[in-house]
């Protein structure tokens, strides 16, 4: 991920292990990152960042999908425009790191 658009998201010293940009001409304004502390994540049109560190996800009650947007409770974490199978990947990963963090804090 290129330094703009890490900045446009408020990602300023976390290394960065998966990144989406939803955008059509790649500017990195809406979308999601997830980071070695979390996930940052911005909605069609946000004028924010929405972040939620890993401890968060792993203390929701329910991970799903609305529209294309993914939550946690009521924290989005992720835009995705893609397909529903792709939508359902991508909420399956966030379970998985969720559980995973979950069984790290015991």
């Amino acid at each position: 991920m290129n330094l703009s658009r890490k900045d446009t998201l408020g990602i300023l010293y976390e290394e960065v292990y998966l990144a989406h940009d939803d955008t059509i001409f790649k500017s990195g304004k809406n979308g999601f990152t997830i980071t070695e502390y979390g996930i940052y994540c911005r909605d069609l049109m946000a004028s924010y960042t929405n972040y939620t560190t890993f401890e968060e996800l792993a203390q929701a009650d329910s991970i799903y999908i609305s529209g294309c947007n993914i939550y946690a409770d009521e924290d989005i974490i992720a835009y995705f425009s893609g397909s529903n199978s792709e939508k359902e990947d991508l909420k399956s990963l966030f379970e998985r790191i969720a559980l995973f963090v979950r069984l790290d804090l015991m």
